[in-house]
């Protein structure tokens, strides 16, 4: 009984930050189609770097992206949710090319975390990317 009552509370308490957020969100990108048309260069993943010479690029469309992923170029497939500081991504279609194997690593954590955000802010010229927890995962800057 005590597990069950212990699984509410983090889904209540994970739900209300995940509320917050987007509240916080909502207030600072009074523009929410703002995302639309814009073009950006990844500068951090995972608040690391990227790895010497490579390049991550995102452009963003009418409820679509697509890029180049350090070794492949990528497209949302599917309708991307952009409204309201929200930002979800259904799922990715990419080429596949072989290339390093670090480079690849790279790439594929840069899919995956692409897979998990939640909420974006813009601020400087920098696109934010955030998971659900609050955290951010994908920092961009503007091309």
């Amino acid at each position: 009984m005590k597990k069950i009552i212990l699984i509410f509370v983090s889904v209540i308490c994970t739900s209300m930050i995940l509320v917050a957020c987007l509240t916080s969100f909502e207030s600072t990108n009074s523009q929410p189609d703002s995302l639309y048309n814009t073009h950006w260069n990844l500068i951090k993943l995972e608040g690391q770097p990227l790895l010497d010479g490579t390049k991550i690029t995102m452009d963003v469309y009418s409820n679509n992206i697509k890029g180049f992923s350090g070794c492949n170029t990528y497209r949302s497939n599917g309708e991307v949710l952009i409204e309201k500081g929200q930002f979800q991504v259904p799922e990715t279609a990419r080429t596949t090319k072989d290339c390093q194997k670090e480079i690849l690593s790279q790439e594929a954590k840069f899919i995956e975390l692409l897979a998990r955000t939640r909420l974006y802010k813009i601020e400087d010229n920098k696109l934010y990317l955030y998971d659900d927890q609050g955290e951010i995962i994908l920092v961009f800057e503007r091309k």
